[in-house]
């Protein structure tokens, strides 16, 4: 299953993110440069030239297109239908939300909520393992039981209340838990949603809509935090006529928070309408590999029938 085997990747990237930063806080500046390095390029560059094995094969590989190379051409896959576009639109916008959230709880953490780095590490490590336990093991679960969209709504409703639980905490123990329950569910969108995607487009061009994914997904992170960090300074700032009080304030500074939570609503709505569409685009699939198919045995009865 290509959801499960996407899990199985993000799990391990999730791994290896919780691992290095475990050891990077033992480590100096220096160190961690040389370390880097060495595993670049002693390590990752041989295995990437020499041992990693090329999944499509040479027979069915296409010729270079230089449009769909070039910076943002390659992204029209992601609009090539509505079903595309819908699907388009839960990835980005959910990455979006994501990201212009994280940007804010960290903000209001350090500013409202005794938060030393001793703290940050310690939700860091409970929201890794819960969301490597999800991606790893959880996904496999999800899929048999509400395959991969309802594992797509299963990830967004978990984003979601998680980012209401978050504008209501008052003590660190309250993050330690959300990230526990709430954070592992929301690693199985995206693996959710490429394996949906790559149902609906031919081998050779897995690469290309792939890329497309990542390169939306890169533009979303990269709004996200300008504009979430925007309103989390226009909101936290006194404003004309303000007593100063500091409750006052934190009230204020949780509305970008609640902003960030009503923005997924539309995103779960979204979601509802995604498996009758994805089955109506999957019967038409189904059918026109049937006209195919006819018109080839039709092609060749003739040819028999043909004296000539």
């Amino acid at each position: 299953d290509s959801s499960v085997a996407f899990g199985l990747v993000s799990a391990g990237a999730l791994l290896s993110t919780m691992v290095g930063a475990t050891v990077g806080n033992f480590l100096s500046l220096q160190e961690g440069v040389a370390a880097m390095m060495f595993f670049d390029i002693i390590i990752l560059l041989p295995y990437l030239v020499c041992c990693l094995p090329e999944t499509l094969p040479q027979s069915k590989r296409q010729a270079m297109q230089w449009r769909a190379a070039a910076p943002g051409l390659g992204l029209s896959i992601l609009g090539r239908n509505q079903l595309f576009l819908q699907l388009s639109t839960l990835v980005v916008g959910s990455t979006f939300i994501g990201t212009g959230f994280q940007r804010v709880s960290s903000s209001f953490l350090q500013k409202y909520i005794r938060w030393p780095k001793s703290c940050n590490n310690l939700a860091f490590i409970i929201g890794c393992s819960s969301s490597i336990l999800w991606a790893g093991g959880g996904l496999s679960i999800t899929h048999r039981a509400v395959g991969d969209v309802g594992s797509l709504g299963l990830a967004l409703w978990a984003g979601a209340l998680y980012m209401l639980c978050f504008a209501c905490i008052t003590q660190q123990w309250q993050v330690y838990i959300l990230n526990a329950v709430l954070l592992g569910p929301q690693a199985l969108a995206f693996p959710a949603i490429s394996a949906i995607k790559s149902r609906l487009v031919a081998e050779h061009e897995q690469g290309l809509l792939q890329g497309a994914l990542t390169t939306g997904k890169s533009i979303a992170e990269c709004i996200g935090p300008i504009l979430f960090g925007f309103l989390f300074e226009v909101f936290s700032r006194p404003f004309d006529g303000d007593s100063g009080d500091p409750g006052h304030s934190q009230f204020a500074s949780r509305i970008p928070i609640l902003i960030a939570f009503l923005l997924c609503l539309p995103l779960l709505c979204l979601t509802a309408v995604i498996p009758q569409k994805l089955a109506d685009f999957e019967q038409q699939l189904v059918d026109r590999t049937v006209n195919i198919e006819m018109e080839n045995l039709e092609a060749e009865d003739v040819s028999l029938l043909d004296p000539s």
